[in-house]
């Protein structure tokens, strides 16, 4: 398998992403690339120089931003509809993968149980990071479980159904249901079948 273009600092060591944030400080770019490599490394020190690197990365977004842009990008969607969508979403951004050049199940529950229990990287707008709330509350992970049970849901509309990254979503909306909504959280869990 091909190293994955969206995590660059893949083979680095901690120390390696220590000293690539520490020379690269004011670079929000090069920081938030050390931040999705943070998201699926588990060691003490690389969550606490995850913690470290985020606050970094909120002083600089506080400093100013860069002026909206009103060029369109192109669409293949010939319908008039508009949905004001990041072209990314968080999962997507910190190398969330299933299926076939997925990630390991203990790999996607690593990255799962970071994006529910930490503070997460500001990658889209205001509007978009406060639909996923506080680390550790149900609205976090309802923004989870809602966002897995939609990607099933649109799987299961296509025509060549990607059976194998079903079974990975639905495996990962079965483990976050264990291991953080039952007997803690209420909220209706989200259901996988199409409309």
């Amino acid at each position: 398998m091909t190293e994955i273009s969206s995590r660059p600092f893949l083979k680095h060591s901690i120390d390696n992403l220590e000293e690539i944030a520490s020379s690269n400080w004011n670079d929000i770019v090069t920081i938030t690339m050390v931040v999705v490599e943070l998201f699926h490394r588990r060691t003490k020190r690389a969550i606490s120089l995850r913690a470290s690197v985020i606050e970094r990365m909120g002083e600089l977004i506080a400093q100013g931003f860069p002026w909206p842009s009103v060029e369109a990008e192109p669409s293949s969607n010939t319908s008039n509809l508009f949905i004001d969508a990041p072209a990314t979403g968080l999962l997507a951004y910190l190398d969330y993968r299933v299926g076939r050049q997925g990630l390991s199940p203990d790999d996607r529950r690593g990255l799962l149980d970071a994006v529910y229990s930490d503070r997460l990287p500001q990658i889209n707008s205001t509007v978009y990071m406060q639909s996923w709330g506080v680390p550790q509350t149900s609205q976090r992970l309802r923004k989870m479980a809602e966002s897995i049970a939609a990607f099933v849901r649109n799987a299961k509309r296509r025509k060549n159904t990607p059976t194998e990254a079903i079974a990975d979503w639905t495996d990962d909306l079965d483990y976050l249901h264990a291991a953080f909504y039952k007997g803690r959280y209420d909220f209706p869990w989200p259901s996988t079948t199409p409309d």
